[in-house]
């Protein structure tokens, strides 16, 4: 069997399981479904399931996105019942740690055991900055790159040059509500041109960078001791 663990609607994600369906057994694990999970411990074995699938049963794991396991039933009514309890976001944090160690355990159980398996939950969330220093250390070119407070420090690092601004962290997706509370839109942290008029002289920590002008982006994706390379046409998103 083979066991996929993304989020839901991702396009990449079900064009996979097109081609996976014509001859493989295979299941979902999506971020907006509940998710049940049972984990027996004792001397001699370990018995795991996730929405009653026996892990021992699955032979091939892809980690494609999302990956926090939870019901989300629950949650739901959890958090309506602590809007009326004091402590609501220590109460929250308690949870969510726990929620974190049981992922974090689950997609161990893959990565330690013989099971094939592509992509790493624990792996998942990059820091650009880490990033930027390796790439230099490898000897790979990078953009002037600097994270600052201040608008004069911008000035004195790219002066008259057009230079942009990115989330240091991941970019984010956030829900836009109309009047009656309904989701109508959602609006996204990306890669945008800045205007040095249009901001204050401090401003809350963020990462800025020169411009380049590209022909194309490349994406690798390496598959075992293989890569596999791809080149991205974006320039039409800026």
């Amino acid at each position: 069997m083979v066991l996929i663990n993304s989020n839901k609607d991702d396009y990449s994600t079900n064009e996979v399981i097109d081609w996976i369906a014509l001859e493989k057994e295979f299941q979902v694990l999506r971020d907006s479904h509940d998710i049940n999970q049972k984990l027996v411990l004792d001397d001699d074995t370990i018995v795991f399931e996730i929405n009653n699938i026996d892990l021992n049963a699955v032979k091939s794991f892809w980690y494609r996105r999302g990956g926090a396991y939870t019901s989300s039933s629950f949650i739901n009514k959890f958090n309506k019942q602590l809007s009326e309890q004091n402590y609501i976001n220590e109460i929250k944090s308690y949870v969510k740690l726990d929620i974190d160690r049981l992922s974090q355990y689950t997609h161990s159980y893959f990565l330690n055991s013989d099971k094939i398996t592509l992509g790493n939950y624990l792996k998942s969330s990059i820091n650009k900055i880490n990033t930027l220093c390796l790439a230099k250390e490898a000897g790979l070119s990078i953009p002037k790159t600097i994270i600052t407070t201040r608008k004069s420090d911008l000035l004195a690092t790219f002066g008259t040059s057009d230079f942009i601004t990115k989330p240091i962290g991941e970019a984010g997706v956030y829900p836009v509500k109309n009047e009656d509370g309904e989701i109508e839109t959602y609006t996204y942290t990306y890669t945008s041109l800045v205007d040095l008029a249009d901001l204050n002289e401090d401003f809350h920590v963020s990462l800025f960078q020169e411009k380049i002008e590209k022909k194309f982006e490349v994406r690798t994706f390496v598959l075992g001791k293989e890569l596999y390379s791809m080149a991205i046409f974006s320039q039409g998103n800026m």
